[in-house]
């Protein structure tokens, strides 16, 4: 069952880039990755990674009472998260964390650790 969406997503996802890649025009996309300094990307992305961690380590400290859940499906559900606070308005998608490990922890504590969290 999960086999077709899959399929789908991933034609769906084809299918934007391809758009983008045929409005923008690919010799303008290659040139701007043969400008790109890769130096700074690596450092963007080991910083993020020390964010995501720190800001995880915080959420586990404040869940520390609840051993119900593995911190590496703790560090996934985190992750998830804070990719969808990315696309929402004031990050309020961080707290789809609360929904996530709604199996394992209450969603009463779970709200309140974010909550603290943020303040």
């Amino acid at each position: 069952m999960k086999k077709p969406l899959a399929i789908v997503k991933l034609f769906v996802a084809i299918i934007i880039l391809s758009l983008v890649i045929i409005r923008v025009g690919p010799n303008i996309i290659l040139d701007t990755l043969f400008q790109l300094n890769i130096s700074f990307i690596i450092i963007s992305g080991l910083l993020i990674i020390f964010l995501l961690l720190v800001n995880f380590m915080n959420i586990k400290m404040l869940l520390k009472s609840t051993p119900n859940i593995t911190n590496i499906k703790l560090f996934k559900y985190y992750c998830y998260s804070w990719a969808l606070g990315l696309f929402t308005p004031a990050k309020s998608g961080e707290f789809s964390l609360s929904y996530f490990i709604k199996e394992k922890v209450e969603m009463s504590h779970s709200s309140a650790a974010i909550i603290l969290d943020k303040i």
